[in-house]
């Protein structure tokens, strides 16, 4: 098992951003193009880009997400046609971090039988759906397989928003800039909305500055207190505001800025330290999760111009794109 890239890597991230640096060129690489396959791997955590070469540069193929396996393609159609001249075809880097399991062929080759062996590879190609193809336009719904435009699908990735389980995703040609949604936001939250409606965009989509609840939250990463914690039952990520102690550090690791540090009140003023400064604590979005009937954001919307999307299913997110 080997860890490629940081897992706190989200300093680095914006730093590159600040700087207009390429973030696909920082990316650790965990296989090469050509060399001899001698493992599969597979992803334990995180995400990794598989690419070919492609002029003087690389094509990118599909990313993989956490189960996903990468190699058995190479090993053709069962463990007794290996040979000593295959080679990966393609090069495997990391996305912000990945933790790999490799396992050797030979042990395939010795442990498998040619039928466990087709299983296992149905299953896992089955399982990386986080596939597009090149056109530039959405593609009518082919198959079982979703199919997302490869810019689309890069803007998602260069930006790391890929690591989301609830992308706040803003269709631009529905949305008539009501602010419906800001306000059921700030009402639920007693006046104190957890988003904005702004962010990066591509052609007609925009990705709003909200906590996307990550698969893996850097966020959470130095707390004192386990103040913020991803949910038990529900699984979103949020923060106690009773064991909250106002350090900043979740607030400094979040790669996204959707995490802020507000002064709290009593309901009339301001509550101060013995300093005599403000007190502040973290606050973002929570999902509403107190809510049966989920996101106040989302419900608000009356055209379906917001969505909260889970990355790993990118069906979904199609389907939204396209009606």
């Amino acid at each position: 098992m080997i860890t490629y890239g940081d897992y706190d890597w989200s300093g680095q991230y914006q730093r590159l951003l600040h700087e207009a640096q390429a973030v696909q060129h920082h990316e650790p690489t965990i296989i090469r193009e050509g060399d001899y396959a001698d493992n599969i791997a597979i992803v334990r955590a995180g995400f990794a880009r598989v690419s070919q070469a492609f002029g003087p540069g690389q094509k990118t193929i599909r990313y993989l997400g956490t189960g996903h396996i990468y190699g058995l393609d190479e090993m053709k159609t069962g463990p007794s046609s290996l040979k000593s001249q295959n080679v990966y075809q393609h090069t495997l880097n990391a996305v912000g971090y990945a933790h790999i399991l490799f396992i050797r062929t030979s042990l395939i080759d010795e442990h498998i039988v040619r039928g466990a062996f087709s299983t296992l590879s149905f299953h896992a190609k089955e399982k990386s759906t986080l596939q597009y193809e090149t056109s530039p336009t959405l593609s009518k719904h082919k198959g079982k397989r979703t199919k997302v435009p490869a810019s689309l699908l890069e803007f998602f990735t260069d930006h790391r928003y890929i690591t989301g389980t609830a992308t706040m995703l803003i269709h631009l040609d529905k949305c008539t800039r009501c602010d419906d949604c800001v306000r059921a936001c700030t009402a639920t939250h007693g006046n104190n909305p957890r988003f904005l409606r702004q962010g990066p965009v591509h052609e007609n989509v925009m990705v709003a500055n909200a906590c996307m609840h990550c698969v893996d939250p850097v966020c959470m990463l130095g707390c004192p207190t386990g103040a913020i914690h991803r949910d038990e039952i529900e699984g979103q990520v949020v923060i106690n505001d009773v064991t909250c102690i106002g350090c900043g550090a979740c607030a400094n690791n979040c790669p996204y800025d959707a995490i802020r540090m507000v002064e709290i009140s009593d309901g009339q003023k301001p509550v101060m330290n013995k300093d005599g400064f403000p007190v502040l604590k973290a606050t973002k979005c929570d999902l509403c999760f107190d809510q049966k009937s989920g996101p106040a954001c989302q419900r608000a919307c009356p055209h379906d111009a917001l969505k909260r999307v889970d990355m790993q299913e990118l069906e979904k997110l199609f389907n939204w794109l396209t009606t």
